[in-house]
């Protein structure tokens, strides 16, 4: 269930990224190339998903670990401890 959720939120996000991505195009921004809109919208759309989720996080920490991900940089946390923060982080979105 959980993976099912995940997945359409993901699928979810892409689709109003790339629908961001159009309708930015209209207004000035400092982007301009298409991995940067992208970038953007992406970023958007998670802060936006985020913020509704209702829960308080550090955006340094977010940031930080968005770019160790993608960049395959050492964890900051073990994949228990990811683990475990994301349970938490699950059962107070659903209190």
């Amino acid at each position: 269930m959980k993976k099912t959720l995940v997945s359409a939120s993901i699928t979810l996000l892409f689709t109003l990224a790339i629908a961001s991505i159009s309708m930015a195009a209209d207004a000035k921004s400092p982007y301009t190339t298409f991995e940067q809109k992208f970038g953007y919208a992406i970023g958007v759309e998670v802060g936006m998903t985020l913020k509704s989720n209702s829960l308080d996080l550090d955006l340094d920490a977010l940031l930080n670990g968005i770019t160790d991900g993608y960049k395959d940089n050492p964890k900051a946390l073990t994949e228990e401890e990811i683990k475990e923060i994301k349970d938490e982080a699950i059962k107070k979105i659903q209190a």
